[in-house]
């Protein structure tokens, strides 16, 4: 969320590598519909000095608007403010050793099966 936990970035890249993470992803918040009302009324209750400038971040990184539906651009940003971020990313995610998403690695095969036919479902076990 630009302005309030962006600079959080090395330290959560931090820990999810220390926990076991090999991959990571970012996106921009998306406050659709009224999402956006709910999502600034508890800022407001939470943040009140500090609510003014997310939404300033939020608003430098859609040009000015605080959501873009448009497919493609939804989870992510532009101008200066949001160039920035991204360089940290790569920056952080480089530092930590996270597997590039278009690196060429091939995707381990997926664990789900779908059971036949009258077969019981496995149970989730620790």
């Amino acid at each position: 969320i630009p302005g309030l936990n962006d600079t959080d970035i090395p330290a959560l890249l931090k820990e999810a590598k220390q926990r076991g993470a090999t991959h990571a992803f970012h996106t921009l918040l998306r406050l659709p519909g009224s999402v956006k009302d709910v999502f600034f009324h508890r800022l407001a209750e939470v943040l009140p000095l500090r609510s003014k400038k997310i939404e300033h971040r939020i608003r430098e990184t859609r040009d000015g608007k605080l959501y873009d539906s448009r497919f493609g651009r939804r989870h992510h940003g532009e101008g200066n403010y949001w160039q920035a971020v991204e360089q940290a990313w790569e920056l952080w995610t480089r530092r930590f050793g996270f597997a590039d998403r278009d690196d060429g690695e091939s995707e381990r095969p997926p664990t789900f099966r779908r059971p036949a036919d009258g077969e019981p479902q496995l149970e989730f076990t620790f």
